[in-house]
């Protein structure tokens, strides 16, 4: 049986002895693969070589040139399968068909690509399809939709599948974090963390917390809720006021200072009914502000700022104690100290009472006079 076999391939290919045709040609014209062809011819002796030179006639290269458009054009063959084809070297092929403008087939092109196919293929992958995903649809591997669509459509792994659902996913967590931010703090989330970034840079340089941006907003709003005050801003509302004002580093309490005033001292601070004057200015010219010297209120807010600076009631007295304020014992000794901004502050350790006592009131009277500075 396989005696028949290759006597019948013989007699097929025997047509094809010396006729100036190539292996590759006799495959292609016959369906058998050029590997069989080359060892029938050894086996045979078959002559299935090209021809030694080109042709050089005007009418050879006619010839050449319509037999090279009729292959590249119609039959979709390559540069080398149309030399094996001809019997010609590539070189020469080449050349034929860059001096008449025939357009050839490059190796890596596919023949009778379905570009729908393509087409859907790489609307698939740049959706977030996987290439596995893709290939289970059409019946092929992940790695021939992966030539498809590299090869015809020119997608990189970049440009869509893994990438793009990780992409998309970036994009879906930023969305949300800039959602949470702009209900909470009025602006994007990389515009919130610009700010805490500015304050840790404050904070490094030895600035208090109250003299950042979220540190000062944070004070001044639990301040406003301490009064009784409705806060309506959010940070970067303001952030903004302040930014607009051109003041935020002269802000702070005190002669000079900028501070942020509500219209007519009422209402909340909200957009629209704030706006930034010196400190001067609010507590002279508002007139519902407490710290105004004629309003009926304004000795209560004297002594609030008094408790607050010196950290008691100037009225309080000391019970069940043998010392005199201010003064404490420590290791055979008397300490002297005083608490005002919120901080205990230790003035030196004496020999005798008289002497710790004498050291409180010297600086308990620079306190009083520092709050009168702030206060007038």
């Amino acid at each position: 049986m396989k005696d028949d076999i290759w006597i019948a391939r013989a007699s097929v290919l025997e047509k094809f002895d010396g006729k100036g045709m190539s292996a590759y040609a006799v495959s292609v014209a016959t369906g058998i693969t050029s590997t069989t062809v080359k060892k029938y011819a050894e086996k045979f002796g078959f002559d299935f070589s090209r021809p030694n030179a080109p042709p050089v006639s005007e009418e050879g290269r006619a010839t050449v040139v319509d037999e090279l458009r009729k292959l590249a054009l119609i039959e979709g063959m390559t540069r080398q399968q149309a030399a094996e084809m001809l019997g010609l070297s590539l070189g020469y092929v080449s050349q034929v068909a860059k001096h008449n403008n025939i357009a050839i087939r490059h190796a890596s092109q596919g023949v009778g690509v379905d570009h729908d196919r393509v087409e859907a293929m790489a609307a698939m992958y740049r959706g977030g399809k996987t290439l596995e995903e893709i290939g289970a649809v059409y019946k092929v591997s992940r790695e021939r939709v992966r030539q498809i669509i590299s090869r015809h459509a020119g997608i990189t792994a970049a440009q869509g599948g893994q990438s793009m659902q990780a992409s998309r996913k970036r994009e879906a967590l930023a969305a949300r974090r800039d959602a949470g931010s702009y209900e909470k703090h009025g602006c994007s989330y990389e515009q919130y963390r610009g700010l805490v970034a500015m304050g840790k840079k404050l904070l490094a340089e030895g600035v208090a917390r109250e003299r950042t941006p979220t540190g000062a907003f944070t004070r001044q709003k639990n301040t406003a809720k301490t009064r009784g005050v409705t806060w309506s801003l959010k940070l970067w509302d303001w952030w903004q006021i302040w930014q607009d004002s051109g003041k935020w580093e002269e802000r702070g309490r005190g002669k000079g200072k900028y501070v942020m005033c509500r219209f007519g001292d009422c209402g909340a601070y909200e957009v629209g009914n704030v706006y930034i004057a010196k400190y001067e200015h609010n507590v002279s010219f508002q007139p519902n502000n407490p710290y105004r010297k004629d309003h009926p209120e304004h000795e209560e807010a004297i002594a609030s700022i008094r408790e607050k600076l010196i950290g008691r009631r100037t009225s309080r007295k000391r019970k069940n104690h043998d010392l005199p304020i201010g003064v404490t014992r420590s290791h055979k000794k008397f300490q002297a100290q005083i608490s005002f901004n919120g901080k205990n502050h230790c003035l030196g350790r004496f020999e005798t009472i008289e002497e710790a006592a004498a050291a409180y009131k010297a600086k308990r009277a620079e306190v009083d006079a520092m709050y009168q500075a702030v206060a007038a």
